[in-house]
């Protein structure tokens, strides 16, 4: 018979008390818009080049407008402060679409028409530095090779003042001056949109691929806690919000779809979420952030229906034929992490298709490269080659030899 002391009872309550006043104290700092719960005419979120001129004016106009009293600075600063409470875990979703819908609120006391864009990024996974969206046309793209400072697009010569006084900043994280590590092509998202049944795992696939990948990708600002001082942030994760809603469109198998579906983990690894906690930051629980379209998620995005990773297509076409022509840097992974190594053995790989194994390596180094930047143990790090081990399915498609062919 197991034999628990007063004391050990009362010092678990007072450390479950602590952590629960803690979460009221951020609900009720960060908590800044009171949303209606009536939603009338909700706002189309379209993909941004799919925007016309008037739209872009429109918006660009609103940001510009938001930046100079000081919104980018409070969103920056909100999402800094809660950032280790609401990654690596399943209140990444719903908070992330509360924080956007909220700065979208924010936009609307500008121009009722605003709205935030979504940027397909997937779609630009070859060479991301080529997008239209980093383009003087949209967000601008590379910092200067002297300080980093964004001197081109809607965001050219920003001025932050949070965390300090300074002009926003990126720099590319590819091997060749302006250029961007190549990111995960669309029928590998889809793949998890399409075959995910849990939360916990459908988060775990997208916030440690296409949400590492551009984050890192475009560096500097963009890889701080504080990211959301730059746009960019706000149509990435509205990219990461669509995938979410296509996902819970999906049938459950009993009927109904995964619209409820809410799974795993909580913030600072609390057992068990719940539909009925509170999202970090916001007195409103997970259960009011589920249906778009309707009461406090006022917005939608165009009909749509989640692509099939399962049909090859113009992209997987593309994408095998591309593996040849697109130069690859060698990443040093491998080298790096012993117990990597003994996990899969990537050598055999660079030895018989090295352009194969360096692409993958590519695509593995964002997943872990990502997760040690979110202060994770070794140990935990090398669950995400649950991700490398999909990709590696994938890209079999292109070359079926590649793990078999011995040197």
């Amino acid at each position: 018979m197991i034999k628990v002391s007063f004391q050990s009872v009362a010092v678990a309550l007072m450390a479950f008390t602590a952590i629960v006043f803690a979460q009221s104290a951020l609900n009720n700092k960060y908590h800044q818009f009171e949303l209606s719960s009536e939603c009338r005419n909700p706002v189309v979120r379209k993909e941004i080049r799919d925007l016309d001129d008037e739209e872009w004016a429109m918006i660009t106009d609103v940001i510009t407008r938001m930046r100079n009293v000081g919104w980018f600075d409070w969103y920056g600063r909100v999402h800094s402060e809660l950032f280790d409470y609401v990654h690596g875990n399943s209140m990444f979703f719903p908070f992330h679409r509360r924080f956007i819908r909220d700065f979208e609120f924010a936009g609307q006391s500008f121009n009722s028409a605003f709205f935030v864009p979504y940027w397909d990024s997937a779609l630009d996974y070859l060479e991301p530095s080529k997008s239209e969206v980093l383009t003087s046309k949209y967000m601008g793209g590379n910092g200067s090779s002297l300080n980093q400072c964004v001197v081109d697009g809607v965001e050219a010569n920003v001025i932050l003042n949070y965390p300090e006084t300074r002009c926003l900043r990126r720099q590319y994280n590819g091997q060749q001056p302006n250029t961007i590590q190549s990111w995960y092509p669309p029928s590998y998202i889809y793949n998890f949109v399409n075959t995910d049944t849990l939360m916990a795992d459908f988060r775990s696939h997208i916030e440690y691929s296409i949400h590492g990948a551009v984050h890192l990708g475009l560096g500097a600002d963009m890889e701080t806690p504080w990211a959301a001082n730059d746009f960019v942030f706000m149509i990435h994760h509205g990219n990461l919000d669509r995938l979410w809603n296509l996902w819970q469109q999906r049938s459950n198998g009993n009927g109904g779809t995964l619209i409820d579906t809410m799974d795993g983990p909580g913030p600072g690894n609390s057992a068990g979420i719940s539909l009925n906690d509170e999202i970090v930051g916001y007195r409103e629980t997970i259960s009011e952030v589920l249906q778009i379209g309707q009461g406090k998620m006022c917005y939608t995005y165009p009909s749509q229906t989640a692509r099939s990773a399962s049909s090859s297509g113009t992209d997987m076409n593309e994408y095998c034929n591309a593996i040849d022509k697109t130069q690859r840097s060698q990443v040093s992974f491998c080298k790096n992490s012993s117990l990597a190594y003994q996990k899969r053995d990537f050598q055999q790989m660079v030895n018989c298709v090295p352009m194969l194994a360096d692409l993958q390596l590519v695509f593995c180094e964002y997943s872990v490269q990502y997760a040690e930047m979110m202060g994770k143990s070794q140990e935990e790090v090398l669950e995400h080659y649950s991700l490398c081990q999909e990709f590696s399915r994938f890209v079999e498609r292109c070359f079926p030899y590649a793990n078999s062919t011995s040197t």
